[in-house]
């Protein structure tokens, strides 16, 4: 019986977490659809110009236990679903650097179509909005040693407290 428990137990650890960002898709279905040699800018901001249409916006964000979502990742992910809707433009609202709490580049973003006045060719012209602009911040050495503690420390007490809380539900 014990051994059934903590198989349960693996298994509700390894179906709760994934490996990369929570995706909250707004305005938008899910396509399968890509448009091959598709060009995305990615710029960060709040200012939507005139000329661009806004296709949809997407939340990333962290499932509770992800290992693989880094901000190279979350921009590849952008700019997959930026090319299956047909933008040209990420304009990335806000984001939030990997810290104590979450080990993941979190972000909110809409995908625009943006047509240049001057061209019939479609080129994206969006400046950066530095008032909402985050700008990168420098981990230390013992910063990054407090998050890896952190995050070992974060999952030994949630094993711990799920094998207890099944074990608990198994004998009673």
């Amino acid at each position: 019986m014990k051994t059934y428990g903590l198989v349960f137990s693996a298994f509700v650890v390894v179906f709760l977490s994934s490996c990369s960002h929570k995706v909250v898709r707004i305005g938008y279905l899910k396509t399968t659809s890509e448009q091959l040699g598709c060009e995305v800018s990615v710029s960060k901001g709040s200012v939507i110009p005139a000329s661009a249409k806004v296709l949809g916006s997407i939340k990333l964000g962290d499932t509770g236990f992800s290992v693989s979502c880094s901000e190279q990742k979350a921009i590849q992910i952008l700019k997959k679903e930026a090319c299956s809707l047909g933008a040209n433009v990420v304009l990335i609202k806000t984001e939030l650097l990997p810290g104590f709490l979450s080990s993941c580049y979190r972000c909110e973003a809409d995908f625009l179509l943006v047509k240049s006045a001057d061209s019939a060719v479609d080129q994206p012209k969006i400046e950066n909005d530095e008032s909402t602009k985050l700008s990168p911040k420098k981990f230390s050495q013992k910063d990054k040693q407090k998050q890896v503690l952190g995050s070992i420390i974060g999952g030994a007490l949630g094993f711990v407290l799920g094998y207890t809380l099944v074990t608990l539900a198994l004998r009673g």
